[in-house]
């Protein structure tokens, strides 16, 4: 227990383990307890988080309610996106690096973020693409990376998250916000060939599809 405990402190993933060690030496520390009562009520009251927990998610308040239904439509409206990326040939596409998993699994297209969260340096240069305010900028990302899709969605989540990730501060005209809120404005070399509530899809000029 005090091995796992400082493994936790020495890095934090150690964490699940020392939960897991702590949850199976439990019963045998309560067992030590001679006098019953006080175990029964120990246990009872950690039930007690357990508790609240299925009381918030069977019983969610209207906040919650609502935060959970906009959830699902846009579980269901990134999947009808995706839709939008499958062609007869293997594609790249560019996309918010926490989206490009479920992108890349339902178009069987080849994200530029990648397919899990190992793919860092494909993860900054969405970011930086994003967070540019310069239309020569976006088109280097956009051909470096053989890029034919691009995916815009909701600048206030995608633009805080970008700067974060680079360490800069969000310019006064990112390609994130003008993709996704002025499409008429977007650069000569993308085209928006789908959108719907959350998302828009453009067409690069940059580069021919692969063979």
């Amino acid at each position: 227990m005090l091995f796992t405990a400082g493994l936790s402190l020495w890095y934090a993933r150690w964490g699940y383990f020392l939960a897991l060690v702590f949850a199976l030496s439990l019963p045998f520390a309560l067992a030590s307890i001679p006098f019953r009562p006080v175990v029964w009520t120990l246990f009872l009251l950690s039930l007690w988080p357990l508790a609240a927990e299925w009381d918030r998610q069977l019983f969610p308040d209207e906040k919650r309610t609502a935060a959970l239904a906009e959830q699902r439509e846009d579980a269901v409206l990134l999947r009808q996106t995706a839709r939008a990326l499958v062609a007869p040939e293997k594609m790249v596409f560019l996309a918010p690096w926490w989206l490009s998993p479920a992108l890349a699994y339902w178009s069987g297209q080849k994200g530029v973020a990648g397919s899990s969260h190992q793919s860092l340096p494909g993860i900054a240069e969405s970011a930086r693409f994003y967070l540019t305010d310069r239309a020569a900028t976006a088109r280097a990302i956009l051909a470096d990376h053989h890029v034919h899709f691009v995916v815009a969605y909701e600048p206030s989540r995608i633009l805080p998250n970008s700067a974060q990730i680079l360490g800069q501060t969000v310019p006064r005209h990112p390609m994130g916000r003008i993709l996704y809120n002025q499409p008429s404005a977007a650069p000569g070399f993308l085209r928006l060939v789908y959108e719907n509530r959350f998302f828009r899809v453009y067409n690069t000029a940059v580069t021919a599809p692969s063979p």
